[in-house]
Parts: C-alpha cells; sequence; structure tokens
C-alpha cells in the first residue's frame, strides 16, 4: 500500500455533477502565491502582516514588494494575542491563515473586521472556505487538493484583472507538471510497485515545482475546465472529513486539532511529536508519506519560538479522497508501530 505524495491526475468524472466553488468574477491565476503578487501589485499596501507560521512561498511572493510585519502563532496555531491587530493602518494589508481547513476563532475574525486594514484569507488549505470579510479578499490553491498541474484562484471585490487579460502559464513547467500527474496515475494503475516508475514522477515533480515561479500568468483553461466540470466536490469534503474523524478518535492525544467543527473540511490530519523526524522516516519506510507544513528555519524570526517548535514537530497524515477505511486502518496500524519504535 502506498499512502500520501503527489495526486494523479484528476480522473473526469462527467457525471458528477459538480458544484463550482468560485465566483466566475474571481481571478484565476498559475498558482496561489501569483494571485498574492497580483494582489499586492493592485492594492499597493505599505506593509503586510503575516503569521509567524507560514509557508515560506508566499514569503518569497510578497518579500521584494512590500514590508513585511509578522504576528506571533501559537503551537495550537491561533493568535498568541491579539493587541498587534491595534497597530493596523489603512495601507496595511493583513494575511488570515486557515490552518487545515479550519476557520480561525470569531474574536480574531473580529479584531480584524474592525481594523482599517485591508484583509485577505488564505485558504490555500481551506478549498471549501468561503469569504469570511466582507469587503476583504480570499486565497485558494486547489491544486493541493486534487490532481490539476496549475491553478490558484482570487476572490474578492474591484480584482481589475481577468483571466483572458493573463498570459498562460510558461509551457515547460506546465508540461512537466502535467507529465508527473500522469506518470503518478500510471503508477497507481500499476499496483504502486514499480520503483523506477515511482522516482521518475518524484523527481519530474520536484523540478517542476522548482520551475513554477511567481508571476503575472493565468490558469490553464485545461485545469479550470476541470475544477468547473470535474469535480465532485461534495464526495470530497465527506471523505476527508471521515478519514479525519476516524484518526481523531483513534488518536486524540496527538491531534493538534482536538475537534473537527461541523462545517470544516480538513485538508491533513496534522499531528505534533517531539520525535517527527524519525516517525516520518519509519513511515516512509512502510510508504506512507507525510508531508511538513512547514520548515520555518532561516525564514521566520527566531523570536516567534511557538512556531519554530510547532514546525519541528508537525506532521500531516493523508487523510484526502484517495483513501478509504482499508488505508486509514493501514495508515494507524503503522503510525501506533512507529511511535513505540522511535
Amino acid at each position: 500500500m502506498f499512502l500520501g505524495g503527489l495526486f494523479a491526475y484528476h480522473e473526469i468524472n462527467l457525471q458528477a455533477e459538480p458544484h463550482w466553488p468560485f465566483p466566475e468574477s474571481a481571478l484565476f491565476t498559475w498558482n496561489a502565491r501569483s494571485a498574492l503578487y497580483l494582489l499586492i501589485q493592485s492594492l499597493k499596501p505599505e506593509r503586510i502582516w503575516l503569521p509567524s507560521f507560514i509557508c515560506p512561498q508566499l514569503i518569497d511572493a510578497v518579500s521584494e514588494q512590500v514590508k513585511i510585519s509578522f504576528y506571533e502563532i501559537d503551537q495550537t496555531l491561533k493568535p498568541v494575542h491579539l493587541r498587534w491587530t491595534q497597530k493596523l493602518r489603512s495601507d496595511d494589508l493583513v494575511l488570515c491563515p486557515i490552518y487545515f481547513g479550519m476557520l480561525p476563532s470569531t474574536a480574531f475574525i473580529q479584531a480584524l473586521q474592525d481594523s482599517p486594514a485591508s484583509m485577505v484569507v488564505d485558504a490555500a488549505q481551506g478549498l471549501f472556505v468561503k469569504s469570511l470579510f466582507p469587503d476583504g479578499y480570499t486565497l485558494y490553491s486547489p491544486r493541493k487538493w486534487l490532481g490539476i498541474p496549475d491553478g490558484g484562484v482570487l476572490t474578492g471585490p474591484r480584482i481589475s484583472l481577468k483571466f483572458n487579460e493573463l498570459p498562460p502559464p510558461p509551457a515547460v513547467p506546465w508540461l512537466k507538471m502535467q507529465k508527473a500527474l500522469l506518470l503518478r496515475r500510471d503508477f497507481d494503475f500499476k499496483g504502486k510497485h514499480d520503483i523506477q516508475l515511482q522516482a521518475e514522477w518524484f523527481h519530474l515533480y520536484q523540478r517542476a515545482e522548482t520551475e513554477q515561479k511567481t508571476g503575472a500568468y493565468a490558469m490553464s483553461s485545461h485545469s479550470r475546465a476541470i475544477l468547473n466540470h470535474a469535480v465532485n466536490y461534495s464526495e470530497i469534503a465527506r471523505i476527508r472529513r471521515e478519514n479525519f474523524k476516524y484518526l481523531l478518535d483513534q488518536i486524540p492525544d496527538l491531534a493538534v486539532f482536538k475537534e473537527l467543527p461541523e462545517q470544516a473540511v480538513p485538508l491533513g490530519f496534522p499531528i505534533q511529536t517531539p520525535q517527527r523526524d524519525k516517525l516520518q522516516h519509519s513511515l516512509a519506510k512502510a510508504q506512507i508519506y507525510c508531508p511538513v507544513h512547514w520548515r520555518l528555519e532561516n525564514r521566520i524570526p527566531s523570536e516567534f519560538q511557538n512556531s519554530h517548535l510547532l514546525s519541528e514537530q508537525i506532521l500531516t497524515l493523508p487523510i484526502d479522497q484517495r483513501y478509504q477505511e482499508q488505508e486509514m486502518h493501514y495508515l494507524l496500524k503503522h503510525l501506533l508501530k512507529s511511535l513505540k519504535s522511535v
């Protein structure tokens, strides 16, 4: 059994009767960080406030455009305090994160709503999250949720750029990513035992990711057509929620999130353990591949100790729509076995 890793190319399901999750007025870009880059170009804020626990690629996307301030996130993925919101100005932009599909606290949302700053919700990990602020923006990354070669989405008011005004994504990295998805599909069809094929799709995926830079490019019409016509979103939400609840019932003490709110659709099942690196290595031996969200060393100031400690201990277990009860049993069995040996 093989769990985790790159999604295979999304199987076209024309019988899905999908519910298109984005307004047609949205901006559809090559990737999510490109959407953030374009938003900053449009709004021209003096400063952007980022959480101290964040994907480093988003820092790279904005670092040359605008001044950056960080606000501290604790080990439960909540702001340590909200006093910093009193410093916000009308020419500030605040990035409000959705971690693993879970909404921020009501107090946090209200504090931001009461401030004069502009808001952008980072919903890269929250595909099913709707806008939290009436006049704010929301950033999505659907390729984190299913097998498409590209795609970022920005929703919100006063989006001046339209889809047909942006050039298509660069052909070579796009084709590399598409081929990696197709090779991963072939790997799955062959029973996930072809080591050479596994190495081929993995290394091609790594090269494609390296070449997928930030820039003013549109989402490909190919990816947009899949999102619009061939995805059963309700089925994705149902399976992810069921798998999350199964693991939460079995290993509540390890879970970063101790409950699953009614409307939440989780990206993964994050756990926290001081033996993270050894555990990740042990699970990989059983062909269970668990990502780290995120490695912050040399990217976030050292004063944010809570975020750095979480970065050193967090591991995301795969619970996505590719897996049913059998795979969750396999994951749990090897997780418990690995925990005893690390």
